[in-house]
């Protein structure tokens, strides 16, 4: 499967987080935000509305693919990436006919694995991602449903899931969240690279320096969720 291309071009990343520690720290920071964010979920929040279609409680259970992806993909013996870059996940996860629907699916699957202890389920799950995280090598390949990937840009994706979604279940059960620095970087990165290569940086500049707003329904990825 080729690297896919869009306006001919992909941005690298900062080369400070392709650094071993960097990635690892933002990934298990996000995990840890994600961890604590759902532990402090309300007891009559859980079938409140969350994200787009879903209760909060699928939501969780949609951010939990971020641990069970990373913990299916690695070791499975990939020795080169056809996705580039982070960015370039986002964009391919894009693609393909009902591609939201197929995640929004996905989703309620996932929660349905949480039985009746959520919280249980998701320490278990983060347990066992950092684990492997620490016993990856740097120089491995992950397989993700689309493709392959460096292991370090697969982990800085599953990082910005964790913490996105991490603030979309704060916001959804009316708690306080504070996103660790290393996480937000990360995913700033990511969006960052999405933005240059959709030509709306400078619209992004404007918006952030006071100089023009962006449209409410503004969204570097496309409809998905």
């Amino acid at each position: 499967m080729a690297p896919l291309l869009f306006h001919g071009k992909f941005m690298a990343r900062d080369e400070a987080m392709s650094e071993p520690a960097t990635f690892r720290t933002a990934f298990k920071d996000a995990s840890r935000c994600f961890v604590d964010t759902v532990a402090r979920i309300p007891a009559g929040r859980w079938q409140a509305a969350g994200l787009g279609e879903w209760t909060v409680r699928e939501t969780v259970g949609h951010t939990c693919r971020a641990y069970t992806t990373l913990l299916d993909g690695l070791g499975a013996g990939a020795t080169a990436a056809t996705i580039t870059s982070p960015s370039h996940y986002y964009r391919v996860a894009q693609t393909g006919p009902d591609a939201d629907q197929a995640g929004a699916d996905r989703g309620r699957q996932a929660a349905a694995h949480m039985d009746d202890e959520p919280l249980g389920y998701v320490r278990e799950l983060a347990a066992r991602a950092e684990t492997l995280v620490d016993a990856t090598p740097d120089t491995a390949i992950a397989t993700v449903r689309f493709g392959t990937m460096r292991f370090a840009d697969f982990l800085v994706t599953r990082a910005s899931g964790l913490l996105a979604h991490a603030l979309d279940i704060a916001r959804a059960a009316g708690v306080d969240l504070d996103p660790p620095a290393s996480a937000t970087r990360a995913t700033f990165d990511i969006l960052r690279e999405l933005a240059i290569d959709d030509g709306v940086f400078p619209s992004i500049v404007f918006a952030l320096t006071g100089r023009g707003s962006l449209h409410p329904r503004f969204n570097l990825l496309g409809q998905r969720a």
